[in-house]
């Protein structure tokens, strides 16, 4: 017979006789409860004993936990070295972590476990009881997560140096956030042990969190910041924020602060921002009272007044979003990079930003320093920064512009800042601070970008005149390199000749600031074309030639400044080195004493970032010699090409060339002085005498084209 699926169903039993019963039911009725109550009795007396007695077997013990790694070995793993088959239910189980551990708020190395590493190498809590009651190693490298729990309930002072062993080590590796975890879980403080009375009610006498000592809190913070990974900072930001909890949160604030400053990064100023700009979403409203504030008058009952607390009883206030805001912006001062301050000049510019945030953060990036361009570039570039503002701005930019100027001609000035580092620079506080070379490139790559031009560019379009303000803008105008804003320039320069030089040599763009030296020669044609006009009166055309001289003299006062400045470099070097073509063919008895070459934009164009100056090619040479003047005179002369009397620049004899340049579009200015070191008496006139000839060659594109 087959079953519903196709198989062979089973046999029907078959049936069996019906039983008279068994011996005790053939027994009499007398003799049944007898033996009953003889079986009953004993079993119900083993029941009682078995749960209410004092020896109770043990329960039979469960199999040992599969050993966890040590924390030096749990470094060394990466991830492809950990599965999921490595890690089972009990390893992360809730039955793993006390509340000594951690609290609902906090995360341990378990709750990193799933979200960083999975697998045996994560430290776990004790899987009973007695774990915490093991030994810890002598070997610190050795520890496991309990022993870390153990020693933290116990106080034990080895605890800080082992704590160490959870930052560096685990920097860059797969564990990382699990070490972090576990920081996290050793920084709360554990509860103190108390055994009060089964009817003791008084809260007083309620488990207490022990006094944290500031060097583990120290410890921990240190070991977060050198452990580098995204949980690692998620933790510091939670300590700032109240998060973690601490018996002394001032001192936690205050450590996490001054640890983050210490090591500065773009990782732990993004947290230090966040702490001055958002301290209200951290901490709370400083005006905000708590919704369980006791009234002054009263004293909760699950609080102890001031006068009776005890030893181990929190005593410190937590910070508030005030406290915050003032220590972190006080510790990010000192180290804020050039990201930090325009970030936080963005911040200060929303409509929105408090007025006394901005009272107390704004002289930070409107002080004078490198690494304020890109903050005060910002500023300079927004309509509705105030024309004040900008005028400060614009003396910042005017010094630091020519100093790059000078960084990338080759010449010497005053360094933006001596004393100044590298961004994120990691050498220690007792070595001595050396300038940042690459720092004028820096500078001149952000206040010659585009952006930077055309904002200039605007503001040259609105000069009007060449007092202080305008006089200002030009003189910025002056010290940039770039191509396109050389003819605004000599455009200003020619609407307003008729107010001189005056704010120009004052601003000491004649001397010591480094301008353009593609200005030159266009400027020193400008002075020579004008002329009054011919209807003018007689008082109009003198106060023009009055201003011509102001502004012949500023030109003379710039060649010679030129030449000073090119003279103070070129005299180490080697003088003989053919290190350029000359612009002129020296008398075959000539020998340079000095020379100087630069062409721009050159190999500085590399380290600009994109900003290319304007071309221009300068060349110096400088001559001492024992000849006769009126011999080198002549020569001279005939090799610049000029026909006009000699000028007078100080004491030096002037002549001076202007010529285009066939088929290049470029023209080239000449500038050669003769000094006479000891000038000889009349009768000795026609003697040599030693004279110190000077030739600076400037070639640029012809701005009559522009």
């Amino acid at each position: 017979m087959s079953d519903a699926f196709g198989g062979e169903s089973a046999p029907k039993p078959k049936k069996k006789k019906k039983s008279s019963g068994s011996w005790f039911q053939q027994q009499p009725t007398g003799v049944k409860i007898g033996i009953a109550a003889g079986v009953a009795v004993p079993v119900l007396v083993l029941a009682i004993w078995g749960y209410m007695g004092d020896d109770k077997p043990a329960p039979r013990p469960m199999p040992p936990r599969k050993p966890t790694p040590d924390v030096a070995d749990a470094g060394n793993n990466s991830a492809d070295d950990t599965t999921t088959d490595d890690t089972t239910a009990d390893d992360t189980t809730a039955d793993d972590t006390t509340a000594d551990d951690t609290t609902a708020d906090d995360t341990t190395a378990d709750d990193t476990t799933a979200d960083d590493t999975a697998g045996d190498d994560a430290p776990t809590a004790p899987a009973d009881e007695n774990a915490e009651d093991e030994e810890r190693p002598e070997d610190l490298a050795q520890w496991k997560k309990e022993h870390f729990y153990s020693a933290r309930k116990e106080e034990d002072a080895k605890l800080i140096e082992a704590v160490a062993l959870l930052g560096k080590p685990f920097a860059g590796k797969a564990m990382a956030g699990n070490a972090a975890g576990l920081l996290a879980g050793i920084l709360p403080p554990p509860e103190k042990e108390v055994e009060p009375p089964e009817d003791d009610t008084n809260p007083r006498h309620r488990p207490r969190p022990r006094r944290s000592d500031p060097k583990l809190i120290e410890a921990v913070v240190a070991a977060l910041d050198a452990n580098g990974s995204t949980r690692a900072r998620e933790i510091l930001q939670d300590i700032l924020a109240g998060r973690i909890p601490t018996d002394d949160d001032q001192a936690a604030v205050k450590i996490t602060l001054e640890a983050l400053a210490a090591n500065p990064c773009l990782e732990n100023e993004r947290i230090l921002f966040l702490a001055i700009t958002t301290a209200e979403q951290m901490r709370g409203d400083d005006d905000a009272a708590p919704d369980d504030a006791a009234p002054d008058d009263e004293t909760p009952d699950d609080e102890t007044p001031d006068d009776e607390t005890p030893d181990d009883t929190p005593t410190t206030p937590a910070v508030t979003a005030s406290e915050l805001r003032e220590q972190a912006f006080k510790a990010a001062e000192p180290i804020a990079s050039a990201k930090f301050r325009l970030a936080l000049a963005k911040y200060l510019a929303k409509p929105d930003t408090p007025l006394l945030q901005r009272e107390s953060f704004q002289p930070l990036i409107h002080e004078r320093h490198p690494d304020n361009i890109e903050a005060q570039l910002y500023l300079y570039q927004r309509e509705e920064t105030s024309k004040a503002t900008k005028m400060t701005l614009e003396e910042y930019f005017i010094v630091y512009s020519s100093q790059a100027l000078a960084a990338v001609l080759g010449v010497e000035a005053e360094a933006v800042d001596p004393s100044r580092q590298s961004s994120y620079s990691r050498t220690e506080s007792d070595q001595p601070a050396t300038a940042d070379p690459d720092l004028p490139y820096q500078i001149a790559a952000r206040l010659w970008a585009a952006s930077s031009v055309a904002a200039v560019q605007k503001r040259l379009g609105e000069v009007d005149s060449l007092e202080k303000a305008d006089a200002q803008v030009l003189t910025l105008a002056a010290t940039m390199p770039i191509e396109s804003i050389r003819p605004l320039v000599l455009d200003v320069l020619r609407k307003q000749f008729d107010d001189g030089p005056k704010e120009l040599i004052s601003a000491g763009l004649s001397k010591s600031l480094v301008s353009d030296p593609a200005l030159l020669p266009p400027l020193k044609m400008l002075v020579r074309k004008q002329t009054p006009s011919r209807t003018s009166s007689k008082d109009v055309r003198d106060n023009f030639v009055k201003i011509r001289e102001e502004w012949e003299k500023y030109t003379k006062e710039s060649i010679r400044t030129w030449c000073d400045r090119f003279h103070a470099v070129a005299s180490a070097a080697d003088a003989t080195a053919p290190q350029a073509s000359l612009p002129i063919k020296l008398p075959p008895d000539a020998k340079p004493t000095a020379q100087f070459h630069v062409r721009l934009p050159g190999s500085a164009a590399e380290k600009l970032g994109g900003v290319t100056p304007g071309p221009v090619d300068v060349h110096y040479i400088r001559i001492e010699e024992t000849a006769k003047l009126k011999t080198r005179l002549g020569y001279y002369r005939r090799a610049i090409g000029t026909r006009g009397e000699p000028g007078q620049i100080d004491k030096a004899i002037w002549l001076d060339s202007y010529r285009v340049i066939p088929q290049t579009g470029n023209v080239l200015s000449i500038e050669l002085l003769i000094t006479q070191v000891e000038p000889p008496k009349e009768e000795d006139a026609a003697e040599p005498e030693d004279l110190v000839i000077e030739i600076l060659a400037i070639q640029i594109k012809d701005p009559t084209k522009n």
